[in-house]
């Protein structure tokens, strides 16, 4: 194994160490909305916008749903636009990001899960889909490292 090799091998478990520590926190934080309470909303609307992705000057557009929805808790009114507590899975589809404003059209009625502690924290959808995908990821990188460094030959 050369010594190049065994390099890139180190970077690649430090990254996906890294990168998962930070990832199992976003879990722990992700399991405290378990206990989130629920109020009545209103989308206010569901429209479909382009989101700059990329990077190293390449560039790239995604499609993404932005719906903005409001909800009242203790009388006072207050606006979300988070869709999933688990973060984002969306892509460059247009079709994922229309099935989203379908799901949540402007002036229909929604579940907004919130906060006690602090309801302007709030999200319409519950799913660790996302985050277990980083996981995933983050392992896979630090265990190709570990097979880069020779993990295999002991």
């Amino acid at each position: 194994m050369s010594e190049g090799a065994r390099m890139v091998g180190a970077i690649w478990q430090l990254g996906g160490a890294a990168g998962a520590v930070y990832y199992v926190f976003k879990l722990i934080g992700y399991g405290a909305t378990a206990r989130y309470s629920t109020a009545a909303g209103k989308v206010l609307s569901a429209k479909i916008e382009a989101r700059s992705s990329g990077s190293y000057g390449k560039p790239n557009t995604v499609q993404a749903a932005r719906i903005e929805y409001e909800y009242e808790v203790g009388g006072r009114k207050y606006r979300g636009d988070v869709i999933d507590a688990g973060g984002s899975l969306w892509t460059g589809s247009r079709g994922r990001a229309d099935e989203a404003c379908r799901r949540y059209p402007a002036g229909s009625v929604v579940a907004v899960r919130y906060d006690p502690a602090d309801p302007k924290r709030a999200f319409l959808e519950r799913s660790p889909a996302a985050l277990l995908i980083g996981l995933a990821g983050c392992a896979a990188a630090f265990i190709g490292g570990w097979l880069l460094r020779g993990g295999l030959s002991a």
